[in-house]
């Protein structure tokens, strides 16, 4: 499901249950609420591609996800997910290039401390982003080779984030 959102600030569909792809770009959406949706295959939200800054990514009903990428967090929004367990491939929260990384407005990961398996993480160029406690459920699922996190105001090596390292 590819949507061009031009001219929407908020998407919401209440009866969609399952999807293979959302992949977002365009518009000044602001909200994104898929309240029982319980299956994804990946959802994918590019700066490059949009103008809006999504404030509220809420899937209260997902319960399986293969890829979360959040290229287009241009601010601190609240990730809303409660039944997410699992990442099975790969969480990415980076822009698609360094340049973008000045307006990753993110600061925390607090919204994923549900999930306990992750594939991998790749984590780069968001300028704010300070803590990593949410990630800390998922630990015994990652090694130092499936965490690649560079470029943000914090980085903690994969060795911090065992050592309880979370926060700046």
């Amino acid at each position: 499901l590819q949507l061009s959102a031009t001219n929407l600030t908020s998407l919401e569909m209440p009866k969609l249950k399952s999807a293979g792809t959302i992949d977002l770009f365009g518009g000044n959406m602001t909200t994104f609420e898929f309240p029982v949706l319980e299956t994804l295959g990946a959802f994918l939200f590019d700066l490059k591609q949009t103008s809006g800054t999504l404030e509220t990514f809420s899937l209260p009903a997902l319960k399986t996800l293969a890829k979360l990428d959040l290229g287009g967090v241009t601010n601190d929004m609240v990730i809303d997910l409660p039944l997410l367990t699992e990442i099975k491939d790969e969480l990415i929260i980076s822009p698609q290039s360094s340049y973008y990384g000045k307006y990753m407005g993110i600061t925390k990961l607090d919204g994923l401390s549900n999930i306990t398996k992750i594939g991998k993480v790749k984590i780069i160029d968001c300028s704010k982003l300070v803590d990593f406690t949410g990630l800390k459920n998922a630990l015994g699922s990652l090694s130092a080779d499936t965490w690649n996190v560079s470029g943000n105001s914090y980085n903690p090596t994969y060795q911090d984030m065992l050592d309880g390292k979370y926060t700046k």
